[in-house]
């Protein structure tokens, strides 16, 4: 597991249909199969210190019938990649396990893992990711019903025409402009603006009623690609006794090695520990509760973030793997190369009954070993490299299962 921050999850996992029984069951576009990669390019930025002023003219957040722009912020943030690794897809049921990486060196366009999230929808949409054409097809030029504006349009990205519905919202707190491709309801190109409720806004002769105190957080996906993962194990079942309320116990340690040729001896490490608790699972895929912790030293309460993940077997990186699928490969396999991250997925082999799988990135190596009688995750590790710094590694073994 990576050892980083982890993203809220973006949607609560569903474990019925919202479709009518009786209604025949739609076709899911091909993209949306278990083991399928959708690529975007985005980023998310943080202003701090914002107000909101009164701007009739070229004001893009809406508060009643009045526009406005915002003004005086200290910004934070980062560029990267986010991929979909659709997990499960069928129409009652599209889950995806998230995966975010961060451009630590944009000249050379260097990322590195920054965390995952769960993702999930049905026939009827995957968030603001996908949405289906029968419901794009019924947005007309101008004002919907439901409170949006949408425009048709011609979208060029990557030297590429993308014939679009644009859907515009507007309300109290949020700005959003969403451009999806009309032949396969893809999201093309996104962008949001969420202000916090503290914002300060100014009265109509631009006079602040207060401290310029607010937030904004600012995001934007790009579209990329879509393309199959070939996955040795994808379709095979998940380990017997895996069941809702299953918990993992992996305790570990995380230091840092100092380099750069200063000769620096190794700091102290420090004690890190992660719960996996196994929550819903539907379509042979499960969502998990992770809860990470670290100690921060004598006299200082341990730092925790809590986030999920989904987990199926139709992924290169998860809880599990095949014992059948291990039994046919052969020692340092190359499985997957991300043409976007440049990360390698690579199977290097079966050592003392256990199976491991490295990852590997430009400046990171992600080591996963699993058991071969249950093919369940046991112990990983993971080496980031920072030029003329060190390393930082991260380790993780499992210790306890109920």
């Amino acid at each position: 597991m990576r050892n980083e921050f982890f993203v809220p999850v973006l949607l609560m996992f569903l474990a019925t249909s919202t479709l009518a029984q009786n209604s025949p069951a739609p076709q899911l576009p091909p993209f949306l199969k278990p083991g399928m990669r959708i690529t975007y390019q985005g980023g998310n930025s943080t202003l701090r210190g914002t107000r909101m002023v009164l701007d009739p003219q070229f004001g893009y957040i809406k508060k009643g019938n009045d526009l406005y722009r915002l003004e005086e912020g200290r910004s934070g943030g980062g560029v990267g990649y986010t991929q979909l690794n659709i997990q499960a897809a069928d129409p009652n049921l599209i889950a995806a396990d998230v995966a975010i990486y961060l451009n630590v060196d944009l000249a050379n366009n260097i990322v590195v893992g920054s965390g995952f999230a769960t993702m999930v929808g049905n026939a009827s949409g995957l968030g603001d990711y996908w949405k289906p054409l029968s419901m794009l097809s019924a947005v007309t030029d101008g004002p919907q019903p439901d409170g949006t504006v949408g425009s048709h349009s011609v979208y060029s990205l990557n030297g590429q025409n993308y014939n679009v519905v644009t859907i515009r919202y507007s309300g109290p707190n949020r700005t959003s402009i969403n451009s999806y491709d009309l032949q396969t309801g893809l999201l093309i190109s996104g962008g949001s603006i969420d202000t916090d409720a503290a914002t300060i806004i100014t009265d109509p002769n631009g006079v602040v009623q207060g401290s310029a105190n607010g937030s904004a957080q600012i995001s934007h996906l790009r579209f990329v690609s879509v393309r199959q993962v070939n996955i040795p194990w994808a379709g095979d079942p998940m380990p017997p006794g895996l069941v809702k309320g299953s918990r993992f116990e992996y305790q570990g340690g995380d230091r840092a090695v100092l380099g750069g040729g200063a000769g620096l001896p190794p700091l102290p490490p420090r004690a890190v520990a992660m719960s996996l608790i196994i929550g819903d699972i539907a379509s042979g895929c499960a969502v998990s509760t992770i809860v990470q912790r670290a100690d921060l030293g004598q006299g200082i309460p341990p730092s925790q973030t809590t986030a999920n993940r989904c987990f199926s077997s139709a992924q290169l990186n998860g809880l599990w793997i095949s014992p059948r699928a291990v039994a046919a490969m052969q020692p340092n396999q190359v499985l997957d190369q991300d043409p976007v991250t440049r990360f390698r997925v690579i199977f290097a082999g079966v050592q003392n009954g256990f199976a491991s799988i490295y990852e590997q990135g430009p400046r990171e190596m992600v080591e996963r070993y699993y058991a071969l009688q249950t093919g369940l995750l046991t112990s990983s590790r993971i080496t980031r490299t920072t030029a003329n710094i060190g390393q930082q590694i991260t380790e993780y073994n499992l210790t306890g299962r109920q």
